[in-house]
């Protein structure tokens, strides 16, 4: 695939009614960001405030689709959210079906990209609830120093020195010898994906109707992220800047263990050749039951 353009901007649809309800209208997805920052006091960025900043890459930039998430696990919606610029990362695709049938977006490293996202100020009861219905995901620390991302405060510019995003365990899509996809709306991913041996075949009709189909059967789903695999379709989402591996996930290696019920842990850059992947979920406690399959926000 040809270099990525230096900077990308997530294609968001707008709902028929507002609510970004991805369950009704799959096709919508990663629907409406939030278009301008939330007042905060600086000090909740600092590292013993008790906050932790989260940098959306998909629906999670919508604040419907956050409070639902929240409010699904009684945790009073209490988010600020704030434009923010980050270089050295784009969003794609990961190599999974949702639950609702769209393909939702992960985190790309790509060291030419810059893109304005939308990050979130969580608590840690609002953190735990985020990470439970993220079971495709792993949430990881960066260093702004790998990754500057600079906040938008309205008027005022702040550098935090760390900040999280959830990269895919499934790995992102990518054509057989290309770069990652980049983030692109719903029906147009569909088409392109008719290119993957295997996937064409599972569905048939418009892409939303296709959407629907999907969301109706979990064993389909699983083909398809079969057939992602088996046709070459699937990029290791694996992070390295020089001599710092941001390690990830490999598609095949996680392939059963989205079912674990433990909390997601918290993997940091750590220094070394090789990616580094934390295998067992299980021994940090999570208040909040992990969800099988990402659900509709």
């Amino acid at each position: 695939m040809a270099a990525t353009a230096s900077r990308t901007t997530a294609p968001y649809a707008i709902s028929s009614h507002g609510s970004d309800d991805f369950g009704a209208e799959p096709w919508l997805y990663p629907g409406t960001p939030v278009d301008r920052s939330d007042p905060i006091d600086p000090g909740d960025l600092e590292p013993d405030s008790g906050r932790t900043l989260v940098l959306a890459v998909g629906s999670n930039a919508s604040r419907a689709v956050l409070r639902r998430k929240l409010e699904r696990f009684g945790v009073a919606p209490e988010v600020s959210f704030i434009r923010a610029t980050v270089c050295g990362l784009r969003v794609g695709h990961s190599a999974h079906i949702s639950v609702p049938g769209y393909i939702p977006a992960a985190p790309v490293a790509d060291p030419d990209a810059k893109c304005e996202l939308v990050a979130s100020l969580l608590d840690s009861d609002g953190l735990a609830a985020i990470d439970a219905t993220e079971p495709n995901y792993r949430r990881h620390e960066l260093s702004t120093e790998r990754f500057p991302l600079e906040l938008d405060l309205g008027g005022q510019t702040m550098r935090p020195a760390t900040f999280q995003v959830y990269v895919s365990r499934r790995g992102v899509l990518a054509a057989p010898g290309e770069a990652p996809l980049s983030l692109t709306g719903q029906e147009e991913l569909f088409g392109r994906l008719g290119e993957c041996p295997g996937f064409a075949g599972l569905a048939e009709g418009t892409p939303s109707e296709v959407m629907r189909i999907f969301a109706g059967s979990a064993e389909l789903r699983d083909a398809a992220r079969n057939a992602f695999g088996d046709g070459g379709w699937i990029a290791r989402s694996v992070w390295s800047t020089g001599s710092t591996a941001l390690h990830s996930t490999d598609p095949e290696q996680h392939s059963g263990d989205d079912h674990h019920a433990g909390r997601q842990p918290v993997d940091s850059e750590r220094p070394g050749p090789a990616p580094v992947v934390a295998e067992d979920d299980q021994h940090v406690g999570n208040r909040y039951q992990r969800l099988d399959e990402d659900q509709p926000g």
